[in-house]
């Protein structure tokens, strides 16, 4: 220790104590004021470290002197020599100066504290998961509508099934069961012969007795809910029923108990309605329902019935086949198998999913048909999952496409941060330029050197110049000059000539005299020297700089930082199937423009080749396997392409009409304005109809304003999901089919439609309203008219219908005036929680919370919301990524300050989509933006994942993308056409062979010349060509 002490003493005063030694070091280090125990078992990385623990270890012996020394307390008379020690500390200051420049770089374990401080995984106080759908029985409830016409609808249907049920059994009255025989004591047999009466009855002439049957088989899909509604599920019945498991339990299935037994019946009556060989039956009558509401009479000299029967023959069909839609849904998310999903499949053409994409594409020419946009969508999304499958079906097929070779993880498990075959030949180009002599890896796609793009090279768009100066404009540039140094315009090894002198101006002083400089993009020109460059004509022998550098130059080497990086880009390069498509129909485009292909070649060369006529012999693909969906999405693809325009164009207005109503709404309805009231997770508002979050203060909604607000909020999840599942199927089939519905979209106003609708809500707000009220929700409206019903649910019940009276009668009334702030208590409305409790939980920029979270996740939320808010934006980016057009749209349009709203609300998902879309657009966007959107960027680099060529925030070229954008857009455009035209001539209107009849050159050149068909007909022909001056050829 006293070897210690020789050099560290003069750095502690002796009459500085060990406080102001730990307030010191305090104050150098705030981090490690958090964990100071694991901060000391750290190792001493750096010295400061190491000083600092010297000064506190050093600082208990400077104190203990005085207390081991005895003769010092005997020098009473010198009490004045101790007197000045507080003047003694302004020497003092001098010390620190050493220590404070090395504490202002931050030490290894100081770096470690601070990136602990970062949130690895971000906070989640909402238990929500995205997911293809909600919840069975939260899917079926948003079926049904608040509105009183669908619950009278509803309660005919039991009237009518126990009519039915007593004259087919002979019974007086089955309504309340007091004959002792109803559906729960009924034997399956007797299931059975009842479901195929019915069925026999829906082909009934008369419309009369069609809808009776009609109404009784859809009591029955809906679980015989005046016999089953209020009964928990029992064990027999969880082992009985096909679509229901405990494993595929959710976290919100408790608030359904009472309605177990009701559910299983729902699932088991649908696959007693498929084993009968229902499915058609019912779809039939549906079909023919809608084709009358069109106009269209599939049996003309069938009886008409009143527009009041025949809607509600329209409502009863939908409901039965939405019922059998959700029950083959929830049954292969809950891996029961595939059966009903089968029947469905095996509908008669053109199918469940035409018939829907049909009548909706109806609607955009139509606007007469008076048919519920918001069920033909929720029919048309729940077919196309049933059909195609969820997102986890779309991830097993791109699964199956992915090369297992390459490795996808690192020694560490983490995953290996790739660069695509473009990005290798823009670094390939950069290399070549520098280092001349140098040869990288080839790249996986023979690219052209100036085109940087997989897209077939721009037309009419010519090369920029070569800049403003001699040496041209460097590397980025589509330019041919740059590939070659031997074809610049001035040789860059060439001094510039110097400029004649210029007269001298009116003030006697000369021109501005320009700078020559070296170009910078090519620092070195040459190979370096070798031993053989006085043989070869060089400039001398390398000995001076062997000299100079102290080691001899072997040969013309390349750095050994460039071999590095040229070889990890060559080995993690990696290339997509969409990228593989892309090339392909690139290079037959290509031939096909050239002239290279004839009208003898097929098309798709595959189906001519001896595999193919092997793999016709082999057992078509299995149900459910990938194979089976991509083969279901092609035909899709191929019998809807007249139709996709129409069916985007009527699910973008029906974004258009939430907006616009959003727009001219004054009042700041769907909790909009600032006045809204969070919903906690203990029902402190959800409990109370008068907090609805509608404005600042008691304003009661009516159900009619409440039931418009839940059918458009369904209305937009039904379309979004719709849209989520075409993008993703149709990149995972072909990515020109994707390609095609994102121009339909652009061409739509998709984008700047959802910029206004962000720039009109609050998404930290809507999130947290739920449109619902739960009294008169499916499963709590069946409780309350069955036979099961308790006291408990009768109270709750007539309080419903009271405040719903109360609403409808005081729907004008204003809010009441407060006169004092103590009176506040006495108008029957809880006291408000603390603000602190009613703000919903917010994140900055970083995903650090600026608010207190809650310590339970958060349940009362809107799943709707959720997942519309996040459908929105992940359109939005697959419609934007990689598109400098789109993305300069997106800048134009001012994005930014409405997509910022997405980053307060802690949810993943929500703020990795925005995150995506600002990561997009920082390339075209200026430096004052950046500045002030440093901590967006900072975002983007932790949670995005990362490129190995990631130039995103600097761009490498942002001029030539922004002067290309257009040409690229354009021929992309063309690339697609011809795709579809090419495949798919009949969906298009078009003969097939249209292509080679467009590429007859020698016709095109006779048609030039006016030598039509009318002067040469054939006997012409024969008889040779007399009259026809041909010299000049």
């Amino acid at each position: 220790m006293e070897d210690h002490k020789v050099p560290i003493e003069p750095l502690v005063p002796p009459i500085v104590d060990e406080a102001d030694l730990i307030g010191n070091s305090s104050a150098d280090f705030p981090v490690i004021e958090a964990e100071p125990e694991e901060e000391l078992n750290l190792p001493l990385d750096t010295a400061e470290q190491q000083r600092l623990l010297l000064d506190q270890g050093e600082a208990q012996p400077a104190a203990g002197p005085p207390l081991t020394l005895p003769g010092r307390p005997g020098l009473q008379r010198g009490n004045s020599v101790p007197t000045p020690a507080p003047h003694l500390p302004p020497p003092a200051p001098p010390v620190p100066p050493p220590d404070t420049p090395q504490n202002d770089s931050l030490s290894l374990a100081q770096q470690q504290s601070f990136m602990r401080g970062i949130p690895k995984v971000e906070p989640t106080p909402y238990a929500f998961t995205y997911d293809d759908a909600s919840s069975f029985e939260e899917e079926l409830e948003e079926w049904f509508s608040y509105a009183v016409e669908e619950q009278a609808m509803l309660l005919k249907t039991q009237a009518s099934y126990a009519l039915e049920w007593s004259a087919y059994h002979g019974l007086n009255d089955a309504s309340n069961g007091e004959d002792g025989l109803d559906w729960a004591t009924a034997t399956t047999s007797q299931h059975r012969d009842f479901v195929v009466h019915l069925l026999g009855g829906l082909k009934e002439l008369d419309p009369a007795l069609r809808l009776k049957k009609l109404e009784a088989l859809v009591y029955v899909l809906l679980g015989c809910w005046h016999e089953t509604a209020g009964l928990s599920e029992s064990p027999t019945d969880s082992e009985t029923t096909s679509g229901r498991d405990s494993s595929a339990s959710t976290p919100r299935s408790t608030a359904y108990e009472k309605s177990g037994r009701q559910a299983s019946l729902i699932k088991r009556n649908a696959h007693l309605l498929a084993d009968n060989n229902g499915v058609q039956p019912v779809v039939d009558v549906l079909t023919s329902s809608l084709l009358r509401s069109c106009g269209i009479d599939s049996i003309p000299e069938a009886p008409r019935d009143s527009r009041e029967a025949e809607r509600r023959e329209i409502w009863c069909a939908m409901t039965a086949v939405y019922v059998l839609l959700e029950v083959a849904r929830d049954e292969e998310n809950t891996g029961k198998g595939l059966k009903l999903r089968g029947a469905i499949l095996g509908l008669d053409k053109p199918g469940l999913l035409m018939l829907f994409v049909d009548l909706i594409a109806k609607l955009r020419w139509d606007e007469t048909i008076s048919l519920p946009l918001s069920k033909i969508s929720l029919l048309l999304w729940k077919t196309m999952l049933v059909t195609f499958g969820g997102l986890k079906q779309v991830e097993k097929v791109k699964e199956m496409f992915r090369d297992h070779n390459l490795d996808s993880e690192d020694s560490k498990g983490q995953p290996l941060i790739t660069a695509s075959p473009l990005d290798y030949h823009l670094f390939r180009q950069e290399i070549s330029s520098k280092y001349p002599a140098y040869n990288p890896p080839l790249p996986l796609f023979p690219l052209e050197p100036e085109n940087n793009s997989i897209l077939p090279p721009l037309k009419n768009h010519p090369n920029k110049v070569a800049g403003n100066h001699v040496f041209g404009s460097g590397l980025g540039e589509s330019n041919g000059n740059s590939t070659s140094i031997l074809h610049q315009p001035v040789h860059i090894a060439t001094p510039a000539p110097s400029p004649p002198p210029s007269p001298a101006g009116p003030g006697g002083k000369g021109g501005k005299k320009q700078n020559y400089q070296t170009n910078q993009m090519f620092p070195f020109l040459y190979p370096p020297l070798d031993e053989s460059s006085n043989k070869l004509g060089g400039k001398g022998s390398t000995d001076l700089q062997d000299l100079l550098v102290g080691r001899k130059w072997e040969g013309s080497d390349i750095p050994a930082s460039i071999l590095e990086a040229a070889e990890l880009f060559a080995k993690r390069m990696k290339a997509t199937r969409a990228m593989k498509q892309l090339w392909e129909e690139r290079v037959a485009f290509m031939k096909y423009e050239r002239g290279w292909t004839g009208p003898d070649e097929h098309p798709d060369v595959d189906e001519l080749s001896l595999e193919a006529k092997d793999e016709r012999k082999k057992q078509a693909p299995p149900p459910g396997s990938p194979e089976e969906r991509l083969r279901l999405v092609e035909e899709f693809y191929r019998i809807a392409l007249p139709n996709l325009q129409s069916l985007i164009i009527v699910l973008i207005k029906a974004i258009l009409s939430h907006v616009t109503a959003l727009v001219t709404q004054s009042s700041g309805a769907n909790g909009l304005q600032s006045g809204f009231q969070f919903q906690d997770q203990n029902g402190t508002t959800a409990g109370r109809p008068d907090m609805n979050g509608f404005n600042g203060h008691t304003t009661v909604a009516t159900n009619e304003e409440l039931d418009a607000m839940r059918t458009q909020e369904v209305l937009d999840k039904a379309v979004t999901g719709t849209l989520i599942l075409i993008l993703k199927w149709f990149k995972a089939s072909h990515i020109l089919k994707f390609e095609y519905i994102t121009q339909l979209l652009v061409d739509s106003s998709y984008v700047p439609l959802i910029l206004k609708l962000l720039q009109l809500q609050e998404v930290e707000k809507i999130v947290n309203f739920r449109s619902e009220q739960e009294e008169l929700n499916f499963f709590n409206f069946c409780r309350a008219h069955s036979r099961n019903t308790s006291e408990e649910d009768n109270v709750e019940n007539q309080e419903g219908e009271k405040q719903g009276e109360e609403s409808d009668e005081d729907d004008a009334a204003p809010p009441p005036i407060r006169r004092s702030r103590q009176d506040s208590n006495d108008s029957g409305v809880e006291p408000a929680l603390p603000s602190a409790q009613l703000q919903p939980p917010e994140v900055d920029e970083l995903g650090f919370p600026t608010n207190e979270l809650p310590k339970e996740p958060i349940t009362n939320f809107s799943w709707r919301a959720f997942f519309t808010s996040i459908n929105y934006l992940r359109i939005m980016q697959k419609i934007c990524k990689n598109k400098a057009h789109r993305n300069l749209m997106l800048v134009s349009y001012k994005s930014s300050q409405f997509l910022r709203k997405g980053l307060k609300v802690p949810q993943p998902e929500l703020r990795l989509y925005t995150l995506k879309l600002f990561k997009n657009q920082v390339p075209y966007c200026g430096r004052k933006w950046r500045q002030s959107n440093m901590r967006i960027i900072t975002a983007v680099y932790l949670h995005c994942r990362p490129e190995l060529r990631d130039d995103w925030l600097a761009g490498s070229d942002v001029d030539a993308e922004v002067d290309e954008s257009v040409p690229l857009e354009q021929a992309l455009r063309s690339l697609t056409h011809w795709h579809n035209l090419k495949r798919y001539p009949e969906s298009l209107g078009a003969k097939p062979g249209v292509l080679e009849e467009e590429q007859d050159f020698f016709r095109n050149e006779l048609e030039k010349m006016d030598w039509g068909d009318e002067a040469v007909n054939e006997g012409e022909l024969e008889h040779g060509w007399p009259e026809l001056q041909v010299e000049g050829w």
